[in-house]
């Protein structure tokens, strides 16, 4: 790239084959000839079920479009004091990052005017020195889910941006600042479109009949099942970023199936793949590119609990432990959280997020959440070490009840008030899949990836009333639950439930016997199907 965002990269499609034999030998009654067309139409018809195309799915206008050298140094308008005091009441602000100790801050202009109607002129204010310059990046506008960070040692500051491309794609947007008392300036805007380009060039795929395979410079990074007639991978939809390790920025890429006579994207079961994003300097001393470095597949779990590095894995380490032994223990434990804002002061990191937990456990064949939480607003703070490790501080949760619209405005700035209040359905929606991709890798890991993932309301159980069982038979039950170590371990419907006792797996079942009218509780190794303990109950 010569100059800053001129210059698009191509989109490639990358195409895994396998190359048919095409030698042929011949003999004199064309046997050994005949024999070697056969296999080579079945290596081409191989060869055609093999081949998946890997593409892009962001149009090539937006960039240059958005972003140009042309309007890169306009992005930005100081306004005085007077200036922002003379915008009008009703105009509706939200802090999504904040340092009270180098007098940073960064807020989100949702909305100005009467009515809340001229949003379009305005989009990020960061502020500097004191609250004395304040910076105005019309352009640039902050996305949902905030990722904000600042290094005060080389006065830099990432905040990833949005925007919707002109095929009506969403789209994040990393700026790098330089931040200073005299206030903020954009140095380097990381284009989408390259990401995107930049991926497709790193990743191949190849496949057989059972599964598809990601590769990366020669390694196989993830294998998925392969569940036919595929006939692309799609990159470019599902492109995030977070900042890991400090002010390290990282993107994070799902890609997408589509099948043949489908138009659809299909994301399920689909891994993640994370890299490094690092701008290059050129010659003339500014960034005018980037590297991805070091890409691999996301494990859920490959967080440092006890030695967190990074903002993001802290909160996850935190709400796993302030967690634990709450709820009744399932085989798999997960989170899911939206870091909506931060304060640093210090070496002190308070963090606003809104967080859900799970435990997870196999019930009829279903990996089901059998316990947890729905979206809890929470307030967790940590003290950052001089090896920037985080360690957690105080974790406290939004009251129930008829406290939890005061515990909010005590716990939270006023301008999270409503987000925590009346959480919407695109947060409920990020934190069920987070909370979710733990339980897909979990299952991917032990051979169970064809086991459906949801809540308990998601499936359907036979219950006592299915089998006209008595009252009495089902009030001696109910308190065998509590009395009777088997029958308290096993399922209140009709099927099993797996547990994981000293690295064996055992069915712990409910059923009916019909001819002999009784309730029949057991413990069964799963392996072997050997029968470990038993009990009956009459049902009649």
């Amino acid at each position: 790239m010569k100059k800053r965002f001129l210059i698009l990269l191509t989109s490639l499609a990358l195409v895994s084959s396998m190359v048919p034999g095409c030698g042929k030998h011949e003999n004199t009654d064309g046997a050994a000839d005949t024999a070697s067309q056969e296999e080579s139409v079945q290596e081409t018809v191989e060869s055609e079920k093999a081949s998946i195309e890997l593409t892009g799915t962001l149009d090539f206008g937006w960039a240059v479009d958005h972003i140009s050298d042309e309007d890169f140094g306009e992005m930005a308008q100081i306004l005085d004091d007077e200036a922002i005091e003379d915008l009008p009441g009703d105009s509706r602000f939200q802090r999504v990052y904040g340092d009270l100790s180098m007098e940073v801050s960064v807020w989100d202009l949702l909305s100005v005017g009467e009515g809340n109607k001229d949003y379009n002129d305005y989009g990020t204010v960061i502020v500097t020195g004191s609250g004395k310059t304040k910076t105005v990046f019309p352009e640039v506008r902050h996305g949902r889910c905030p990722a904000v960070n600042a290094d005060f040692d080389e006065n830099t500051m990432w905040l990833v941006g949005e925007a919707i491309s002109e095929n009506g794609v969403y789209a994040e947007i990393p700026y790098l600042f330089t931040i200073d008392s005299a206030g903020a300036e954009i140095i380097y805007a990381v284009d989408p479109v390259l990401v995107q380009n930049k991926l497709l060039e790193m990743l191949s795929v190849e496949s057989d009949d059972s599964t598809i395979s990601f590769n990366y410079d020669g390694d196989k990074l993830y294998s998925i099942e392969n569940p036919g007639n595929v006939t692309n991978i799609c990159l470019g939809d599902h492109i995030s970023y977070y900042l890991n390790s400090g002010n390290d920025l990282m993107v994070k890429v799902t890609p997408g199936i589509k099948v043949s006579g489908n138009d659809d994207i299909s994301y399920d079961n689909m891994p993640t793949f994370i890299a490094n994003v690092v701008p290059s300097m050129g010659s003339e001393g500014v960034y005018d590119d980037f590297e991805l470095k070091a890409l691999s597949a996301l494990s859920y779990n490959k967080v440092d609990f006890d030695n967190p590095t990074a903002l993001d894995d802290a909160i996850s380490s935190a709400i796993f432990k302030s967690n634990a032994g709450v709820y009744y223990e399932g085989e798999l434990a997960a989170e899911g959280h939206i870091l909506m804002s931060s304060e640093e002061e210090g070496p002190q990191v308070k963090a606003y997020v809104l967080s859900m937990y799970g435990e997870y456990e196999f019930q009829n064949g279903n990996f089901v959440k059998c316990a947890g939480s729905g979206a809890i607003p929470t307030v967790i703070t940590f003290v950052l070490n001089d090896s920037k490790e985080y360690t957690i501080v105080s974790y406290e949760e939004a009251e129930d009840g008829s406290d939890f619209v005061p515990s909010i405005k005590k716990m939270f700035p006023e301008d999270l008030w409503a987000r925590c209040i009346s959480i919407e359905e695109d947060d409920m929606s990020e934190l069920e899949k987070m909370e979710r991709g733990y339980a897909e890798e979990y299952v991917e890991s032990i051979g169970r990836e064809n086991a459906e993932i949801g809540d308990y309301a998601d499936f359907e159980y036979t219950y006592d009333d299915a089998y006209n069982v008595s009252e009495k038979a089902a009030n001696a039950m109910l308190e065998a639950q509590s009395t009777d170590p088997l029958v308290g371990k096993c399922p209140m419907w009709y099927g099993n439930r797996e547990v994981v006792e000293e690295g064996i797996r055992y069915l712990y079942k409910k059923e009916y016997d019909e001819a002999a009218k009784k309730v029949i509780f057991s413990k069964v190794e799963q392996e072997s199907g050997k029968v470990v303990e038993s009990a009956e109950y009459d049902a009649r």
